[in-house]
């Protein structure tokens, strides 16, 4: 009775534990951070194969694509762009959602290309409204 009474308390904590709200997201922005303009800017999800991408993006300008909320899916990303007359390409990364963010808010994802030819990825949500 005890190890009966013992494995349903576990299985319905670990129910609990793994049903979970999910995070959303609703923007996606690119920074051009360098003094060129960068064409063909393309940001791919692997597994879903979610594709946004932008053609032009003046120096210091900025492109973005505003949308309903989507689950983040949590997939691998890869982003192609062109810079100095080179394609540039990152390796497939994934998201770390900061803990201090709010699922209640959609994130929006902020990438921001830089003259060495890094990208630098960051996540930002709106504050709430009082």
């Amino acid at each position: 009775m005890r190890f009966t009474l013992l494995f349903a308390s576990l299985f319905l904590l670990s129910s609990c534990a793994s049903i979970s709200k999910p995070y959303y997201y609703n923007e996606i922005v690119v920074l051009n951070n360098t003094q060129q303009l960068i064409p063909h800017v393309v940001i791919r999800a692997k597994e879903t194969q979610r594709m946004f991408g932008c053609r032009n993006i003046a120096p210091g300008a900025k492109c973005s694509n505003k949308t309903k909320s989507k689950k983040i899916k949590n997939s691998k990303l890869k982003i192609t762009w062109t810079y100095n007359g080179v394609e540039r390409t990152t390796g497939n990364f994934k998201i770390k959602i900061p803990e201090n963010m709010l699922k209640s808010i959609p994130l929006r994802g902020v990438l921001a290309l830089q003259s060495d030819g890094t990208v630098k990825f960051w996540l930002e949500q709106d504050k709430l409204s009082q």
